[in-house]
């Protein structure tokens, strides 16, 4: 199965972990991050994807994801047609509240 996180699930494991919430769908992201390493999942990226990160602020934040998506993404797709082609293109466009729920059953 192919994945795409959005900019929010990569600057999960940056935020303020004091909430259960956050602290959960950070464990979650980085298990999905895992299977995508371990290529049990396959990670697809857009270009728009690249222009948020490149917005980052935090230069080494900003190079890890740009890292992780290098060393494993399958393929690029633009944004558009990723949200409108979902079913047919079998990709699965995951959200940070996605992770939580795909790594917990729901």
């Amino acid at each position: 199965m192919r994945v795409y996180l959005d900019m929010c699930c990569y600057n999960r494991p940056y935020d303020d972990q004091a909430q259960l919430k956050v602290a959960m769908e950070t464990q979650s992201k980085l298990h999905i991050q895992m299977l995508i390493r371990e290529k049990k999942l396959e990670l697809v990226v857009s270009y728009m994807l690249r222009y948020e990160c490149s917005k980052n602020p935090f230069e080494m934040r900003r190079n890890a994801i740009f890292d992780f998506m290098h060393e494993n993404a399958a393929g690029y797709m633009p944004v558009m047609l990723l949200r409108q082609f979902m079913p047919d293109v079998n990709i699965l466009y995951l959200q940070i509240h996605d992770c939580l729920n795909i790594i917990h059953g729901k």
